[in-house]
């Protein structure tokens, strides 16, 4: 049992391992092994694991990822079909360096086949970037690490919606120069006659030194 297989296992499928355990109550062996064979014909060899209905295992695959309809061979007790859930494995459910819980399964297939309960890794791996990421500048670097986009990438401009800050012309509201032409300028003058209920009235003055001054005023009417 060597540190390369091992820690996946303990890692990603310990805790799926306990939870059977407890709920296990025919006895039937849980064991742990390494993968062996072809993408095709995985062969595994787990001390005191029988093909018997229930019976758990947890292997790490070291082979590469599966084929289609790819089969396990126990302890060369005989290959039997893999079955994710209801149906035979597809290409590719078995990533290499990833490691699954299985159960040995005469109720799906009489016959017996080896299904998955649970898988460790069996998603998480990404092919790296190889296009250069859109960016403003029309520049950037081919991707090198293993994540959706590259820490500096960049996103070019929408074209529907709105930068935060922008502007707007009076032609891109609508009806706004209309109702514009009906407002006064805010700087702006009246005659006495455009205002309502207003008039004038003229008052003349007379000063101590006896010169005189006629005084218009704006009085409301």
């Amino acid at each position: 049992m060597t540190d390369e297989w091992y820690t996946p296992i303990v890692e990603g499928i310990a805790d799926a391992i306990d939870a059977v355990f407890l709920k296990k109550t025919d006895g039937n062996v849980v064991g742990i092994g390494t993968l062996d064979g072809t993408t095709s014909s995985f062969t595994v060899t787990i001390p005191n694991v029988t093909l018997t209905h229930g019976t758990l295992i947890a292997v790490y695959n070291p082979v590469g990822a599966n084929v289609a309809n790819a089969t396990l061979n126990v302890n060369a007790l005989g290959a039997k079909p893999l079955y994710n859930q209801a149906t035979a494995i597809t290409a590719g459910r078995l990533p290499v360096k990833s490691t699954v819980l299985l159960l040995y399964n005469t109720t799906l297939v009489a016959t017996g086949c080896w299904q998955i309960i649970y898988s460790y890794g069996a998603n998480s791996t990404y092919s790296k970037a190889t296009t250069v990421p859109i960016a403003d500048t029309a520049s950037g670097a081919v991707g090198s690490v293993n994540k959706y986009a590259l820490a500096d990438h960049s996103h070019p401009k929408s074209s529907i919606y709105a930068e935060s800050s922008h502007s707007h012309s009076i032609s891109d509201v609508t009806n706004l120069q209309s109702s514009l032409d009906g407002k006064a300028s805010s700087s702006h003058t009246h005659t006495i006659s455009q205002l309502s209920n207003a008039s004038t009235v003229a008052v003349t003055v007379t000063y101590t030194d006896s010169t005189t001054e006629t005084i218009t005023f704006l009085k409301q009417s």
